[in-house]
Formats: C-alpha cells, structure tokens, sequence
C-alpha cells in the first residue's frame, strides 16, 4: 500500500517539483555567479527536484501511516491536501497527461533547440484566450504568476525563461507532459551554453 502511495504521489507531484526545483535554484544562481561555480547550477537544480521529491514522500508516507496522535495526522492531512490537489489539478490538464509516466521522449512535441532571452510573460496573453478547460486555465494562472516571481537578473535563469516563452508560442496542445520535457529542456539548454561569457 506504501509503495502505490508513493508512486501516485510522485506522479501528481512530479511537473510542480519541477517548476518549484527550477524556482529554487534561481535563487542560488547568484551565489554560483559570485563564486565563479557556474558549473554546479544544473546539478543543484537535480538536488533540489531530488530533495523536494524526499520531502512529498516522507509526507505521503506519513499521512498513510498515520501518527501516534490524531491531531498531528489531521494537521498534516489539512497542510498536504490543497498542495496535492493543486499538483494533481497542474499535473492532470489535458486527456494526454493521464499517463504512468510524467512523459516519454518518443513521439512529444518537439522544444526549442536554442537559448534565446526574455521579453514578456507568455502566460498571461493566453488567460484572455478561449478554448481551455478548467485545469489548463488553473495551469495558467499558476504559470503566470510564478513566472512574475522569478529574479530576471541572472543569466542562467534570464536563458531559462527565454527559452520556456520560446517554447510556449510555438505549442499545439497544451499539456502538462510537454510543459514538463520543456522545462528540462530549457533548464539543460541553459546550463550547457556559455551563458557566463
């Protein structure tokens, strides 16, 4: 029973911890650039998608198992719930979602090859188009609103989110498994060009 928790936890959690990882770690990127470790960005990102993973397991298990009191399993029960429902909600937008895996390299939609800067939030010009059901709109104004949260003044994080805006004029079905294949994409792309020269 533990282990189908753990897996349906990460599944529901696996696209938000990417984003929030990728979040986490332009915070840092400063501290990188300081000390001329420009190296170490992409790997800090892995480290925090891997501590954030550590962090919705130990949660999930705890709620099954319960807790010697029943307050502290119904407090814990009452923290977890709107943050997995909001995962699940992100996690879950279009029919295609619906799979074991948060996505698969073979047949997706293709991302951008190349690194390019930020101009302007993609996301909220799509709010004021029609034609999304109820979990893409909650994607997008989740989307939107962390992106206005992102410092725009490194240059790791400056690639990133070019290149994710790069990616989201160009999608044809708006779904979280391709948001997920981009973020990896930019957050590689990023890391792998000279963006420090």
């Amino acid at each position: 029973m533990i282990l189908v928790i753990a897996a349906v936890a990460w599944r529901v959690s696996f696209f938000p911890i990417i984003v929030l990882a990728g979040y986490m770690t332009t915070l840092t990127e400063n501290v990188f650039f300081m000390f001329s470790i420009k190296s170490l960005i992409y790997p800090a990102l892995l480290l925090n998608v891997m501590l954030l993973h550590a962090l919705v397991m130990v949660v999930a298990i705890a709620v099954v198992q319960g807790s010697r009191s029943r307050l502290k399993r119904y407090l814990l029960i009452l923290v977890a719930l709107p943050f997995g429902l909001l995962a699940g909600i992100v996690s879950f937008v279009n029919d295609n979602d619906w799979e074991v895996l948060p996505f698969s390299l073979a047949g997706e939609q293709s991302v951008t090859a190349e690194v390019s800067l930020p101009h302007s939030n993609p996301y909220a010009p799509l709010l004021a188009q029609d034609g999304y059901n109820w979990r893409q709109i909650t994607l997008l104004y989740a989307a939107s609103a962390t992106y206005s949260l992102i410092p725009s003044d490194g240059r790791w994080t400056q690639s990133v989110k070019g290149t994710l805006e790069q990616d989201l004029r160009g999608v044809e079905a708006f779904e979280s498994r391709y948001f997920t294949l981009s973020h990896f994409n930019a957050f590689w792309l990023a890391g792998s060009v000279n963006c420090y020269a």
